[in-house]
């Protein structure tokens, strides 16, 4: 018999490690404080003012109709000039979102390799038999506790799994200086190291919105303005440059489905853990369509840091109907025992 552990950001602050989003705004401060600022003032996201470091992934949802159409409007065509104005409304776009590679890119895994996992201690006994479905990009498992990879899903990706010979040098030393490679196809260099560098991390680290489908965003304008006499000669570009923000800052959580599937069917799972992660958040997709489903009959320990926590994991037993669940908090900071299985022992 098998334990699932489900561990998600919370497990890494539970081990005082700097993985929250204030960690990596203070990163973005200390080596590149214009993102931060490109960030906090692009007025088409999803949240304002102190809420957009909240939830990172969230507020990165892309308000594409309402930013396309402040474009236009700030830059009407004057068809009387000897230049139109034909780009204008695509250099408003790309300017406005020309922050999102490095953010979710090269910066973004720059800050995760700046984590020192190896300043964690082991502060939890798991199960002999555990094995675990991580939403964290950092090696805590690997490395802290020795658990084999085997027996670790990263469901969004790991640092280790990121080919770091094959990224381009940058400017700002967000990996190993390397050389071009000899068969690099002759394109600007400093274009093809942002294009290549975003192309290599982000087809490892999902990092974004789920709401954020390039393919979505397309048909939606196509549908509003594909029939406008200057489409394809202004509009187009404008699309192509919002469905370039939404293809650095998405996370389609379908995409993992059966992979999932197939790590948790691989085990006979007889018990579920869920150590700090939000099961209500961005994520709640993986819990309705798969866990639940796959593993809603089987008891659950919700490991929680606060009456309010609690709270928020027994109303979402109870609309999963998952009857038999318990909390163990570790609010005291002590040794995590998760070998104890019933609520009495908890």
């Amino acid at each position: 018999m098998t334990t699932l552990v489900i561990v998600g950001n919370g497990f890494d602050r539970f081990h005082e490690l700097p993985t929250g989003y204030e960690n990596y705004r203070a990163f973005l401060l200390s080596n590149y404080a214009r993102l931060v600022d490109d960030f906090e003032c692009f007025p088409f996201l999803d949240n304002d003012g102190p809420e957009r470091w909240s939830d990172v992934e969230k507020t990165l949802t892309l308000a594409y109709e309402e930013c396309l159409e402040d474009a236009l409007g700030s830059y009407p065509l004057d068809l009387s000039a000897d230049n139109p104005g034909w780009n204008d409304p695509t250099i408003c776009i790309e300017g406005q979102t020309g922050f999102i590679n490095d953010f979710t890119g090269e910066l973004f895994f720059r800050w995760l390799l700046s984590v020192d996992v190896m300043q964690a201690e082991n502060e939890v006994v798991f199960p002999s038999d555990s094995v675990f479905v991580t939403y964290n990009y950092t090696t805590v498992l690997e490395d802290v506790y020795g658990v084999s990879k085997s027996r670790i899903f990263h469901i969004h990706g790991s640092v280790d799994d990121v080919e770091r010979d094959a990224l381009l040098q940058n400017d700002y030393g967000t990996v190993p200086a390397v050389v071009i490679p000899d068969d690099w196809d002759g394109m600007d260099v400093e274009i093809a190291r942002d294009e290549h560098n975003q192309s290599e991390i982000s087809s490892v680290i999902q990092f974004g919105s789920p709401s954020n489908d390039p393919i979505q965003v397309r048909r939606d304008l196509e549908k509003r303005y594909g029939r406008e006499d200057f489409y394809g000669a202004m509009i187009e570009t404008c699309v192509a440059a919002l469905e370039r923000f939404c293809e650095a800052a998405s996370k389609c959580l379908s995409r993992n489905y059966k992979a999932l599937e197939e790590f948790v069917g691989r085990w006979n799972i007889d018990r579920v853990v869920v150590f700090g992660h939000s099961f209500d958040s961005v994520d709640r997709p993986y819990y309705e369509d798969i866990f639940v489903p796959l593993l809603g009959d089987r008891p659950w320990t919700f490991i929680v840091y606060s009456d309010k926590g609690a709270q928020k994991a027994e109303d979402f037993c109870y609309e999963a109907g998952i009857g038999d669940f318990a909390f163990l908090s570790d609010k005291n900071k002590s040794v995590v025992d998760l070998r104890k299985s019933t609520p009495d022992d908890l």
